[in-house]
């Protein structure tokens, strides 16, 4: 059930003295800090973390109510997909369809700067045909994937429509004031402005770019 926006107001009141803001470093990330924000995310919360572009919003991807709650954050349309970050190729191949040329495609270029769009398959619980699918090259992220049974997403840390976050004061610059807000925020500093991730279609062994990225498939 998507949480409505007086519901939220009370758990926001209930969680103001508890939220937490976290130093982390991206190289070297705290093990501690790094359980907490897989526990966070596994539970549902959603978290801010430095992506290898900009911050990010992560939440349990399988976590329906979770991925609602996140879109309302964001404020984006929910006809609009989210990517999620994955382990490795056998988490993909859980939710993706991935063909002897997807496979070929993936593993030559992940981990890396790419989001590749895959056949999504029933077990995909965003109820939507495709999936966009991440592996960044970040220790980081990489780290908090394997204390995590399930993908997370792997959205920017903005509102719809406005540009991608690469400190903690341009986050609280876009969600200051409103009703939903991320529950923990992992804090690195402020991130070098790289551009976001390639968006590359691979469905049915094509390669169709849909956003270009710093990195040329290959």
């Amino acid at each position: 059930m998507a949480t409505n926006a007086n519901d939220e107001t009370k758990r926001r009141s209930f969680l103001r003295e508890a939220m937490k803001v976290l130093p982390i470093d991206i190289q070297n990330p705290d093990q501690a800090t790094l359980e907490y924000a897989a526990r966070m995310t596994a539970a549902g919360a959603v978290v801010v973390f430095p992506s290898d572009s900009c911050y990010g919003l992560a939440t349990n991807a399988a976590n329906t109510e979770a991925v609602v709650r996140l879109y309302k954050i964001k404020q984006r349309p929910f006809d609009k997909q989210i990517s999620c970050i994955f382990r490795d190729m056998a988490q993909i191949k859980e939710w993706g369809e991935i063909g002897p040329k997807e496979q070929r495609t993936l593993e030559r270029n992940l981990p890396g700067p790419f989001t590749f769009i895959l056949h999504a398959k029933a077990e995909y619980p965003l109820d939507s045909p495709s999936l966009g699918v991440r592996i960044p090259n970040s220790v980081l992220t990489r780290s908090l994937s394997n204390l995590l049974n399930s993908p997370y997403t792997a959205t920017s840390a903005n509102r719809g429509g406005l540009d991608p976050s690469y400190s903690l004061e341009d986050i609280h610059r876009q969600f200051d004031g409103q009703i939903y807000q991320p529950d923990v925020m992992l804090d690195a500093g402020r991130l070098p402005q790289y551009p976001p991730s390639a968006v590359i279609d691979i469905r049915d062994g094509k390669k169709q770019i849909i956003r270009e990225g710093v990195a040329r498939v290959r």
